[in-house]
């Protein structure tokens, strides 16, 4: 699972109380993660859809499949 292998080394850490800014990763008829989004506050999220424009939404049907939450906190010097 390429998101989970990596999420770390692109400098995210897994958090339990999502606030603005922090990403979510679902999976969308799938065993593997393959959807990703933004929690951008006030119970709303921006995801792209293949074949249709980005959008920002109300969390809603996604909220209740959301399966991890990342929030950026930089990379490790290399």
């Amino acid at each position: 699972d390429l998101y989970m292998r990596n999420f770390a080394k692109a400098g995210f850490v897994e958090v339990v109380d999502p606030q603005p800014g922090d990403v979510f990763l679902l999976k969308i008829r799938s065993d593997q993660f393959n959807h990703g989004g933004l929690l951008v506050g006030g119970g709303m999220i921006m995801h792209h859809l293949p074949e249709r424009l980005s959008r920002r939404e109300p969390a809603g049907i996604w909220g209740r499949q959301i399966d991890v939450w990342l929030r950026y906190r930089g990379q490790a010097d290399a």
